[in-house]
């Protein structure tokens, strides 16, 4: 469990981690465009793995508008 239970973040720790506020996490969730995330009751939680994947499905080649 403790290699698992390292891999989870809160959403605060998210939201620091991907430089945005928490309700815009919530906001993402909402129209289901954010990370995959785990719900534990009123909790939820982030898979390192998870944001780093979605990080990497948006990662630019290129400058936008190009």
């Amino acid at each position: 469990m403790g290699q698992q239970s390292a891999e989870l973040l809160t959403e605060q720790e998210t939201a620091a981690l991907l430089r945005c506020s928490v309700p815009t996490l919530r906001r993402w969730r909402r129209l289901e465009t954010g990370p995959a995330f785990i719900k534990s009751g009123r909790k939820v939680l982030y898979r390192r793995t998870a944001l780093d994947a979605w990080l990497s499905e948006r990662e630019a080649t290129r400058p936008a508008g190009e």
